[in-house]
């Protein structure tokens, strides 16, 4: 009978073992789960062309709501050489303009391909598609809808 005790009792200890490393191993791999979760889940923009945006205007966008955010300026450089479609494409592609098909016909319309001036732009957040046109064309559009 004593035996048989001793053999209860080794058996209860061995499980109190087994189930103690079980509970170590599953703490940690919570732990280890969540760290790797919060380190790929920062979210990196890319980095090229149009697509940097300085710090203090990504820090300005993310306070404030779309209705009131304030006049954030937005670099846009249009190469030289480039035809409309592209830089309709630069445009859209840098969140100016919200249509590139909208700005084409505008551009057709009014014939102002050939007017549009290839450099650095500094566009206002907001801006109309009539303003980024009279600002990248010299102001070619509000002449020709005067005449």
């Amino acid at each position: 009978m004593k035996r048989f005790i001793n053999f209860i009792k080794d058996t209860i200890y061995d499980l109190n073992h087994i189930i103690f490393t079980l509970v170590i191993i599953a703490a940690v791999a919570f732990i280890l789960q969540n760290r790797i979760r919060y380190m790929f889940s920062k979210d990196y923009s890319k980095i090229g062309g149009n697509e940097v945006k300085a710090v203090e205007n990504v820090e300005r966008e993310a306070l404030y709501s779309s209705e009131n955010i304030p006049d954030i300026d937005i670099s846009v450089i249009l190469p030289e050489g480039s035809s409309p479609e592209d830089v309709g494409r630069i445009l859209y592609e840098s969140k100016v303009i919200d249509d590139v098909e909208q700005f084409l016909n505008v551009i057709n319309t009014y014939d102002l391909g050939n007017k549009i001036e290839y450099q650095t732009y500094q566009i206002k957040k907001g801006s109309t598609l009539e303003e980024v046109i009279n600002q990248i064309t010299n102001n070619a559009l509000a002449e020709v809808k005067e005449n």
